[in-house]
């Protein structure tokens, strides 16, 4: 990148306004429920994996067998921490 360039750029992220202060409470729903959509995703992939390690009969003190159920854990409690954020979700009648 030329110089130029990369000090209008520079310049321009200092300009800009800064934003309000934010957190969980901010969020809407529609982005609730996308980043509920995207973790439910790595969750399901983080179980089907610790499952298949335990088919595979990995040793519950393998370093790796060990770290993937301390991240498919963290990831419930981020799913379950994300599905909570924003605003209650709109009771749907069926």
């Amino acid at each position: 990148m030329n110089q130029p360039l990369r000090q209008q750029l520079s310049s321009a992220r200092t300009t800009l306004p800064s934003a309000p202060p934010m957190d969980s409470r901010s969020l809407k729903r529609a982005q609730v429920e996308q980043l509920s959509a995207v973790l439910g995703r790595q969750l399901r992939y983080l179980n089907k994996l610790c499952v298949r390690m335990q088919r595979l009969n990995f040793p519950a003190d393998d370093p790796l067998a060990a770290r993937t159920i301390a991240a498919r854990n963290a990831m419930q409690s981020l799913y379950t921490e994300a599905l909570a954020s924003g605003p209650p979700a709109i009771p749907r009648d069926y």
